[in-house]
């Protein structure tokens, strides 16, 4: 289960890497900046969940 938390994770890294990209080739604007937070957030969970200690 970690190791879908991990790939999920870095799935949504990409996803956040792409927002960036977009960010610099054109003017963001305040959906775009609410959408990269988002998917930061959702990349941050996937990353904790999947470095946690085991066994609890």
């Amino acid at each position: 289960m970690r190791v879908a938390a991990a790939v999920l994770g870095v799935a949504w890294a990409a996803l956040i890497i792409a927002f960036a990209f977009a960010a610099t080739s054109v003017a963001p604007n305040t959906a775009s900046l609410v959408a990269v937070v988002a998917a930061a957030a959702i990349a941050g969970a996937a990353f904790l969940y999947a470095w946690r200690e085991p066994g609890r």
